[in-house]
């Protein structure tokens, strides 16, 4: 058993050269690259993104003019944090379907006439 006075670096570094012959990538993690990521991948997120703000943004405004009095209704609940987020998490999903479909519909068309 190795006390402070000695340093188990010649085994530690045993280990991880067999780890890096077995497998290099457990042992070097490289950081995510955005440009491996597919140009479709990325035009999907963004358009994802751009759903979800424009979702908090009108949730928020429903809830700051109180329509309808959802606002009073949602305080006055016992659960209002699980309405809350179930108000923003379903109105998220569906402006950003609208905004992914939105995306890929207007993707360019090849028209091959063969």
């Amino acid at each position: 058993m190795a006390t402070l006075e000695q340093p188990i670096a010649a085994e530690s570094t045993v280990i991880v050269h067999f780890a890096e012959a077995a497998e290099p990538s457990i042992v070097r993690s490289q950081a995510f690259d955005v440009a491996k990521v597919p140009m479709l991948l990325q035009v999907l997120g963004l358009s994802w993104l751009i759903g979800a703000a424009i979702s908090v943004a009108f949730v928020s405004t429903l809830l700051l003019f109180n329509v309808a009095g959802l606002k009073d209704l949602i305080v006055r609940s016992d659960v209002y944090f699980l309405a809350m987020f179930l108000l923003y998490f379903f109105n998220m999903l569906t402006f950003s379907s609208v905004s992914m479909g939105i995306t890929i519909m207007r993707l360019p068309w090849d028209d091959d006439k063969r």
